[in-house]
Order: structure tokens, then C-alpha cells, then sequence
């Protein structure tokens, strides 16, 4: 049934399918739509009524044309000369007009809107048009000096404000700045001005003529005069001797003539004088250093030179000299002639020397008939008695050994080191620090010291050799350390405090520190992984040394407590050290698993276990955990307790559930799983006592559903796993 469709006002019948005899209808309103609808090509387009496009959109045109003749050739809008814009006034009471009149000026509302044509001075005069009022405003900095005129004397008030004291000064600029006087004088407001105390140096004073001084000799107040030498000399006062209540310094008085060959000199009185006495003392023109001076004749006015000192023979027979008139000596002391034959105090003090009075011999000779002094040949021998009245040489023992009494020996002595058993730890002591994100763990003795040939550590070690009962015993001599670089975790978490063991081992003869997070049996014959440097150090249950050791003994000899924020970054030292002996904890292994697993089979099926280094799925120290065939394989022969939890749900009926523990590929232990139904879960969770009787003996969860029901073994991501197999080592 043909449809009715609305073509410019007019109802054309449009054919719908299965129509006949739609031809001419089609026709018409194709035509229709030809003619009667806007073309993109153009044309005359008359509406029949104003058309409105609503509130939210508008026409958007290049350009507006009026239909008026004549129009504008250029414009957004385009008017003819008599078109009109117009508005509706506010009161809505009239239009507003704006045209264009007959001399092609704007007209709004019939007036002119009072334009002007042009402004001349433009630079200095800057003028706004604001509705109908006009204002002028000169332009800033436009105002120049010839337009000022000469007689204006324009008020100090007028120009900008100048601070109080502060003089005008051209700048670099050339510009009047205000500034405030400085340097060695000052302004003030009133104009006055001041010189700085101290300010004026001489360079700044008028120049002196040569050997002048600054004075005033007018005997009255006067400028600074420059005064000669003579002028000074005249108003400087004159010495006044003393006369026997004393005098005053002064100009001393002219020597007169002759009185330098009569050998007159200045007295204290102030007058010059010849010396008082009968006449002069005449001596030698040289003389011996040190020497006496002797009269020569008996005039009792020449002397010559003895060219002597005093000698024994100078000294009377009979002077009886005093002994407290010669030097003091050390108090106490015995007096002996030195190596140039004088007199000096010896070491031996009085006490000493009272000790041989009385001695009749030599005191050598009684010695060496009473010593073998043969017998001693090196340093640190010792005279020992092999029976009574007999002795015998007992050679020095080695560096840090000790001397111990042992009756099966001739001398009865021995010696020994200071702990004679290989269990010895001794004078040892354990230093751990941290620096540039590595960690540096040093051997020290128990002075906090390297260890040295006077000051050795004694570590004891089991023989290099397993079938070999006999232990050793190895001396430190020099300093030891191990440094973990930084970028080696040696198996720790971030921010989780672990345990990290310190062990010696014996590396041919020579003691070399090791490292792990693993316990160590002392009784076992270890190999050891280079630590190797940045992150090649980074498992839990390795041990590490500087190089990597094949079949040696080993030692634990300290453990501490380290937490890092980020493992391998050392930045932390630890918070505790400690010394063996300690308590050694039991050691453990988990392993957990991380994802479902949907068996579906009466079958039995082992659980799966993962380990996954990323998310840390296995704590393994033992290296006990074989997760790539999910089974715990003992490394030590012992007790164990076995740790499980298997977490069970999603089962399709209600049906029997049984969960093995497998020893060495064989069920030993059965648990029955009460499964309530459909959506349910359940968990088996157990720890029990079990035996490893040789090392590899191994355990593994097996499932087995009694109908053939599908089920889900649970797992999950993190550490918390829902399902986890674990052993613990509880020892022999």
C-alpha cells in the first residue's frame, strides 16, 4: 500500500512493495523533489514561510547577501546603500536604525555618532572615545624638554620624592639617580656634611717638603705648619740630669771640643765627665777562648793572657772541695766514667750494688760454673729438669702455642695449642659491615684485631678425608674476609630477617671463610660455588666462598641476623652476631602449589607442586624440594616430621575422596575425605613423625575419587598457598 509523503506542502502517494501501477506516482514525487528542494549547484530557492531551526543550531555562511541592487562587493554582510540594521530598543517600544546618509557617514537612530577623522599628535596625546565622552591623556615618557617652557619653574615639590640625605647623581645611563653619599663622608638633610674619623691619610694631604715634620712653633693656635729640623729641635725640651730626686729624658747637651779625646761620656747628672781612677788597664790584643786573664809585671795596669784553663793542677792539695759543690746527679745511681772518661751516673741503681757486697770472685765465673749455657740454642729455649739437679734444653714451641705439664716426656712438659682437640675455636671473634650496597665479613682475634704471628686463631677441622678419623688443627696468622658483592641475595626477601651462617673451611692447609643461609653438618666434606660477584650469589642452600673449593672440611663459626629492604642491596649491617655455640633451630623445606588442578579420574594423582622464583613458592635450605616431579627427597638420614595441607572443592557428587602419602613410590598412609556434596570444600591437614632411613628417600601426594567424579585440588599465588608439602629435619 503506497505511502503519503510531504513534498513543500504537497502530499505525493509514494508505491511501497508488492504496489502495481507505481510508475506515474513515483514520477511525481521524483520531480518534486528535483524542483521543489535546495540544490548544492545553486539557484533560486523562494520559501513559502519563514523557517525556523530551532534553539540549538544556526547557519553557517562564507558570506550575506540583500536582495537589494547595488549591494557591498566584499563583507560578511552585504548591504545596498538604503538597506537598514535594525534593533529593538530596550523599552521595546521602537527600532533603532543604523544607515548610511547622503554624504556616506553612519546614522544611528537619525544622529551622527560623532566620529573623528583624524588626530595629529598621536606620540604625545593619547585619546579614548567612551560612548560620547572624549578623553586625552599625554603619553607616558612622550614629554621632551623643548616642549617645556623656560620660564615654567616647575616646584622641587613637583619632581619625585628624593630621600632624606641622598644627593642627585647621573648613572650609566645618563640618567638623575638617587643615591646615598658613601665612602669616607656624608650628607644630611640640612646640607651638612662630614668627614669620616680617620678618613684623610696622607696621600690625601698636601705634600711636605723634604725632612719636615708636621708642627706649630708660632706659640699660639694656627694651622698645621711643615717645621725643619732645626725648628723642631727648637721646641723639643732639653734632658735635665739627675741630681738625686732623678731628671728628665730630653735633647741631650752638645759634647764640647776636646772632650772625645779626653774620653769623657754622658753622665746621669746630664754633663759630660772623664771617668774617675789612677789610670787604664791595657790587656793583650788576643786571648785564649775560655782562658784566665794574669797580670804581666807588677805595674798592676797590664794583664796578658794565660793561654790556660784550670786544671787538676791549678786546684790547691788541700782545697778539700766539697762533693755537693760538683754537679747533681741522678739520685740513686751508681757513678761511672763514660765513653770520654767523665763522670756520669750509671743504671745501676744503689740497692743493685748493694746486692754484690761481700762478693769474693767473680761473679761471672760463679754463674757459669752453675748453667749449661750449650745446652740453649735459639731464642726461646728454656732449661727444664729431667730429674734432680739435672736440666736439659726444652726448644721453643710454635707462635700462640702453650706450654703444658705432660709427665710421658723427659723435661714433663710440653707444648700444646691453646685448645688441643679439633672442636678448638679460639681467641676468634666475627665482624660483618656494609658499604657501596656490598657486605664484607671479617675473621677477627678477641681483641677486635686481624689475626697475626703473635696473636694467631685456632680453628679445629674433621680430616679432608672421609674415611680419615684424625682431625687437624690450622692456625690464622694474617687477616681473612669474604666480601658479597653487592646484587647477591644469597636466597633472602626483601625486608624479611633471616639467618646468614659463617663457616671456615680447610682448604689444603689454609683457612678460608664461607658463607650460606643453609645449615651445614661440621661431620660432612662440603664443595663450595664461587661467590662470582653481582647477583651470582643468590641462592638459600648453597655455600659460597672467594673461590669455589671441591671436597673440604668445614667449620660453623658464627651466624648473624641481617633484614634488607631490597636483598642484595646491603645497605643494613646486621642486628645480631652470634658466636657458636647457639641453638640451632630445625631446619625446613615447603614447597607450594600454585595453581588448580582438576583430575577427574579414579585413577590415582599426584599433586603438583611448582616452585616459581618470582613469587618464592619454595623455601628450600635442604635442597630437598624436587618440584619438577613434586616430590620432598631426604638429604639427611634421620627423623622428620612431614607437613601437608590439601585443599579440595568443587566436586561434580557426593562421593569418596582419599588422599596417599607415597614414601619411595609406595602408599604408606591414607586419609578418608568426608565430602559433603556439590559446591563443598574440604582440606586434609596433618603433620606426623616419619624416617628417612638412607639419603633419597622421598615422599609425594597422590588423590584418588572412588566414583570417578571430577574434583578441584586447590592452589593459589604468594606464599599462603591453599595446598603446601613440607619436611622438617629434626636430626638423628
Amino acid at each position: 500500500m503506497a505511502t503519503s509523503l510531504t513534498i513543500n506542502g504537497v502530499a505525493y502517494s509514494y508505491p511501497t512493495t508488492g504496489d502495481v501501477r507505481w510508475g506515474a506516482n513515483a514520477t511525481a514525487w521524483a520531480s518534486a523533489v528535483t524542483t521543489g528542494m535546495l540544490q548544492k549547484a545553486g539557484g533560486t530557492f523562494q520559501l513559502l514561510a519563514d523557517v525556523n531551526f530551532g534553539t540549538t543550531y544556526g547557519i553557517l555562511s562564507q558570506y550575506y547577501k540583500t536582495r537589494t541592487a547595488n549591494i557591498a562587493a566584499t563583507g560578511q554582510f552585504r548591504l545596498a546603500r538604503a538597506d537598514q540594521i535594525v534593533w529593538r530598543n530596550q523599552a521595546n517600544s521602537a527600532d533603532l536604525v543604523l544607515e548610511v546618509n547622503a554624504s556616506d557617514q553612519l546614522l544611528f537612530n537619525g544622529e551622527s555618532p560623532g566620529f573623528i577623522d583624524a588626530v595629529g599628535d598621536t606620540a604625545t596625546i593619547d585619546l579614548t572615545i567612551t560612548g560620547s565622552t572624549l578623553t586625552a591623556d599625554i603619553v607616558a615618557l612622550s614629554i621632551t624638554n623643548a616642549m617645556i617652557n623656560a620660564s615654567a619653574a616647575i616646584a622641587f615639590s613637583k619632581l619625585a620624592a628624593l630621600s632624606s640625605g641622598n644627593i642627585l647623581v647621573g648613572s650609566a645611563g645618563n640618567a638623575a639617580t638617587s643615591v646615598a653619599m658613601s665612602g669616607d663622608a656624608t650628607i644630611i638633610a640640612s646640607g651638612a656634611l662630614t668627614i669620616a674619623n680617620n678618613a684623610v691619610s696622607n696621600a690625601k694631604s698636601a705634600q711636605m717638603a723634604t725632612l719636615t715634620i708636621k708642627g706649630n712653633n708660632t706659640g699660639g693656635t694656627a694651622n698645621a705648619l711643615d717645621l725643619t729640623v732645626t725648628q723642631t729641635t727648637a721646641i723639643l725640651n732639653s734632658m735635665v740630669g739627675d741630681s738625686g730626686a732623678g731628671g728628665t729624658k730630653g735633647l741631650v747637651p752638645a759634647p764640647a771640643s776636646g772632650d772625645a779625646a779626653a774620653n769623657k761620656f754622658l753622665k746621669a747628672d746630664g754633663s759630660w765627665s772623664a771617668p774617675t781612677g789612677a789610670g787604664d788597664v791595657v790587656g793583650p790584643a788576643s786571648s785564649t777562648d775560655n782562658g784566665f786573664a794574669k797580670f804581666d809585671g807588677t805595674t798592676g795596669k797590664l794583664i796578658k793572657d794565660s793561654a790556660a784553663t784550670i786544671s787538676n793542677g791549678d786546684v790547691n792539695a788541700s782545697a778539700a772541695i766539697a762533693v755537693n759543690k760538683l754537679a747533681a746527679s741522678t739520685a740513686s745511681r751508681a757513678l761511672v766514667s763514660d765513653g770520654s772518661g767523665f763522670i756520669s751516673a750509671a743504671t745501676t741503681t744503689a740497692t743493685e750494688i748493694g746486692f754484690v757486697n761481700g762478693v769474693t770472685s767473680s761473679i761471672q765465673t760463679q754463674i757459669s760454673a752453675n748453667q749449661l749455657r750449650s745446652v740453649l740454642t735459639a731464642k726461646g729455649d728454656l732449661y727444664a729438669a729431667t730429674a734432680s739437679n739435672t736440666v736439659d734444653r726444652l726448644a721453643v714451641g710454635t707462635n700462640g702455642f702453650l706450654l703444658q705439664a705432660n709427665s710421658s716426656t723427659s723435661t714433663g712438659l710440653q707444648y700444646v695449642t691453646p685448645n688441643n682437640s679439633t672442636t678448638a675455636l679460639v681467641n676468634i671473634g666475627v665482624t660483618a659491615t656494609v658499604a657501596a650496597s656490598a657486605l664484607t665479613i671479617s675473621l677477627k682475634t678477641l681483641a677486635g684485631a686481624n689475626a697475626s704471628a703473635t696473636d694467631p686463631i685456632f680453628i679445629g677441622f674433621r680430616n679432608a678425608t672421609s674415611a680419615t678419623g684424625q682431625g687437624v688443627i690450622r692456625s690464622i696468622t694474617g687477616a681473612l674476609s669474604l666480601v658479597i658483592s653487592s646484587g647477591s641475595t644469597l636466597g633472602q626477601r626483601n625486608g624479611v630477617a633471616s639467618y646468614v651462617y659463617v663457616y671456615a673451611i680447610d682448604s689444603a692447609g689454609t683457612s678460608e671463610l664461607a658463607v650460606s643461609r643453609n645449615l651445614y653438618d661440621e661431620g660432612s666434606i662440603v664443595t663450595t660455588v664461587a661467590e662470582g660477584g653481582a647477583g651470582a650469589a643468590d641462592s638459600a642452600s648453597t655455600i659460597y666462598s672467594t673461590t669455589a673449593r671441591v671436597g673440604v672440611a668445614l667449620r660453623i663459626v658464627s651466624r648473624f641476623l641481617s633484614d634488607q629492604a631490597t636483598a642484595g642491596t646491603w645497605a643494613s649491617a646486621p642486628s645480631e652476631i652470634s658466636l657458636v655455640p647457639f641453638q640451632f633451630a630445625s631446619i625446613s623445606a615447603l614447597m607450594g602449589k600454585t595453581s588448580n588442578q582438576n583430575p577427574g579420574t579414579t585413577a590415582a594423582t599426584k599433586v603438583t607442586f611448582q616452585s616459581v622464583a618470582s613469587s618464592e613458592q619454595c623455601y628450600d635450605p635442604l635442597s630437598i624440594c624436587d618440584t619438577a616431579n613434586s616430590r620432598l627427597v631426604c638429604s639427611k638420614i634421620g627423623k622428620h616430621d612431614l607437613i601437608m595441607n590439601v585443599s579440595l572443592s568443587n566436586f561434580e557428587a557426593s562421593t569418596s575422596l582419599q588422599v596417599y602419602i607415597y614414601k619411595n613410590g609406595v602408599s604408606f598412609l591414607r586419609f578418608d575425605v568426608d565430602n559433603a556434596g556439590v559446591g563443598t570444600t574440604r582440606s586434609v591437614a596433618s603433620t606426623f613423625p616419619v624416617d628417612a632411613t638412607a639419603i633419597g628417600d622421598y615422599f609425594e601426594i597422590f588423590t584418588v575419587s572412588a566414583a570417578d567424579a571430577s574434583y578441584s585440588i586447590n592452589g593459589n599465588t604468594g606464599v599462603d598457598s591453599k595446598s603446601f608439602f613440607g619436611l622438617n629435619y629434626k636430626g638423628l
